[in-house]
């Protein structure tokens, strides 16, 4: 599925995956409607990583249309996969059970990419990731910031390229629940479940047709 959409004859853009600072976005929850605005978009859904907290007392322009969603962490045959909520019940009881449960896995995860990258010889990252994220949920993007600040690699990409990225040693994907799973919440949540960036997970074609069946 396109992140971005612009359908010339209704006037519609559309961005269906976007992230804030409740996860790993650069802009507040407020500043990126501000800037869906500025950009023209008309309608926008915040598909922050395994939390809705950007919905908390969110002020929604009159030209935007803003369409609830999530983007949850899961497995599939060994592979961490993403996959997008549209349309749900932020106030679902299911909804709110699988985001507490998320939430205590990636505070396990984030433990465990910390002991990882200390195996390396790395000074112990948790309490500069944990600032860096400030409050908002810990992932991989947080300690890619660091590594880039304490000089051991020049960009995030090298920092996933080298440390965090599939196969690495901060590549932890113990504990996700299984596709399925997510999915149900979803579903038990009002939504729609979508696959997010299929071309990222280097599957073969069949592979991928088996995923998405």
């Amino acid at each position: 599925m396109p992140t971005f959409y612009h359908d010339s004859g209704k006037g519609m853009l559309i961005d269906l995956h976007t992230h804030t600072t409740a996860s790993d976005g650069e802009l507040s929850p407020s500043g990126l409607l501000a800037r869906a605005c500025d950009q023209g978009l008309t309608h926008i859904s915040i598909t922050d990583h395994d939390t809705v907290a950007a919905y908390a007392d969110l002020q929604v322009p009159s030209a935007l249309e803003l369409i609830t969603g999530i983007e949850f962490s899961s497995r599939w045959r060994r592979i961490g996969v993403h996959i997008v909520g549209l349309q749900i019940d932020l106030n679902n009881e299911t909804l709110r059970m699988a985001i507490e449960h998320q939430q205590r896995v990636r505070s396990d995860r984030a433990r465990t990419i910390a002991d990882r990258l200390m195996m390396t010889g790395i000074d112990d990252p948790l309490p500069a990731v944990s600032a860096l994220a400030d409050c908002s949920t810990i992932g991989r993007p947080h300690f890619a910031r660091h590594l880039v600040e304490i000089g051991k690699v020049k960009s995030p990409r090298e920092a996933f390229k080298k440390y965090l990225g599939a196969g690495k040693v901060g590549d932890v994907q113990q504990g996700w629940p299984t596709m399925k799973q997510v999915v149900d919440w979803i579903e038990s949540a009002g939504g729609i479940a979508v696959l997010a960036h299929p071309a990222h997970y280097r599957l073969t074609a069949s592979k991928l047709r088996e995923l998405l069946t």
